[in-house]
């Protein structure tokens, strides 16, 4: 368990907390210096994980924005829009094939857990929008159906 400050706050440069991860197993973690974000919107981190320094960049809200894509308009029956926030794992389909009501479009991953994006009406793909590995945001663009 973290400290509710940690969880909620994060550390402070030059602040140290432990943590039990197991009965008897226990980590110390400390911030030791962030770097201001870079033009892309990525922080890098520095810390100590029990005595070894450790580094990580990290994406701000910043880098998140840039990365923006057409949004599926309301209404429209031939947008087909992520319902959540993460990372496509699967493309079922391709442009110009024959989709049926029900059939898998695509497969986003969110949180270790695996959402599949299905076809609303039968329908050709006009157009597929994103490939595996790429990070989706709710309302993002998908596939465009004819």
């Amino acid at each position: 368990m973290l400290p509710t400050a940690a969880f909620l706050y994060g550390l402070q440069e030059g602040e140290e907390i432990e943590i039990e991860v197991a009965p008897g197993k226990r980590h110390v973690i400390g911030l030791q210096a962030r770097t201001a974000a870079d033009r892309d919107g990525f922080v890098t981190l520095f810390f100590a994980l029990d005595g070894q320094l450790q580094l990580i960049r990290l994406a701000t809200a910043a880098a998140s924005a840039q990365s923006t894509r057409a949004q599926a308009q309301d209404g429209n029956p031939t947008h087909v829009s992520a319902g959540l926030a993460g990372t496509v794992v699967a493309v079922a389909v391709r442009p110009g094939q024959l989709v049926a009501r029900g059939d898998t479009l695509l497969a986003i991953e969110a949180m270790k857990m695996e959402t599949h994006v299905i076809a609303e009406r039968d329908a050709m793909i006009a157009e597929v929008y994103v490939t595996p590995g790429e990070a989706v945001g709710p309302r993002d663009l998908l596939v465009l159906l004819s």
